[in-house]
């Protein structure tokens, strides 16, 4: 009974071999999934390249904007400056309008208070 179990032993071992050959046997396969790997590699970096280009664009397109911003902020405070000076320069002839119309109105009541003075200095 023993060498019979034996022989079943040694059956055995060569099939579990035999799978591990059949492993060994799919390498054949490697290349097309290397092939697919190289393929989705070319893949992803051809949409990094694009993602890259555009990332690019937008920056400048940033960088132009950004010009223009700083652009419109100088017109807008040489604007302002300039409504300064025209405001100031308003205020300036209102200023001495009225310090013209109220020193007219100054002599000319001193005059009229003169001349009501002497009229009734004369009656007395």
């Amino acid at each position: 009974m023993e060498s019979v179990d034996i022989p079943k032993v040694q059956e055995r071992k060569p099939q579990r071999e035999k799978a591990r050959k059949s492993k060994i046997m799919t390498s054949p396969s490697e290349p097309k999934s290397i092939s697919r790997l190289h393929v989705e590699l070319r893949k992803h970096s051809d949409a990094r390249k694009k993602t890259d280009s555009a990332i690019l664009v937008i920056r400048k397109e940033l960088k132009d904007l950004l010009l223009i911003h700083h652009a419109t902020i100088k017109d807008l405070q040489k604007q302002m400056t300039q409504m300064r000076r025209k405001i100031v320069t308003i205020e300036n002839s209102r200023k001495s309008t009225k310090l013209k119309i109220s020193g007219k109105k100054t002599s000319s009541n001193k005059k009229s208070k003169k001349k009501t003075n002497k009229k009734k200095s004369k009656k007395r």
